[in-house]
């Protein structure tokens, strides 16, 4: 670290204090100069939304709850698939909630109760709602 001496203020030169007039002057200056009107797009390096999907590809995750109780959340379920009935055919396999919901991150998906992520890609399979293992991504810990 540098020492800084620090000078009383009446031993200060008043060419060099600084005064609001001379501010302003500089910010309307710097305000008055003409701007562009091309648009110049630059990478800040900021990552790609991790909740956006491939066509194609279902995903599973998961959301810790309080103490061992956690959600399950399956993404990308194709348009052809009636999400209801492949909500009551959870219910009765895993014996636990199932619904479809409109998820803040995620979007529309279908959430259940209880981590059976494992159990999930064989049923997915069983059903047809993809056609293999390489289609189904899991995520969480």
């Amino acid at each position: 670290m540098q020492n800084v001496t620090l000078k009383p203020l009446n031993t200060v030169a008043s060419s060099q204090l600084i005064r609001p007039t001379q501010v302003s002057a500089q910010v309307s200056a710097k305000l008055s100069e003409p701007v562009s009107s091309t648009l110049v797009v630059t990478n800040t390096g900021a990552t790609a939304n991790p909740y956006s999907i491939e066509s194609g590809t279902v995903h599973l995750r998961i959301q810790k709850r309080t103490g061992k109780k956690c959600l399950t959340f399956i993404q990308g379920i194709p348009d052809t698939i009636d999400v209801k009935s492949l909500c009551q055919k959870i219910r009765k396999m895993y014996h636990c909630n199932c619904t479809e919901i409109d998820h803040p991150k995620i979007g529309k998906c279908v959430q259940m109760s209880g981590d059976s992520r494992d159990d999930l890609i064989q049923f997915l399979i069983k059903e047809k709602v993809v056609p293999s293992e390489k289609e189904i991504k899991l995520h969480g810990f």
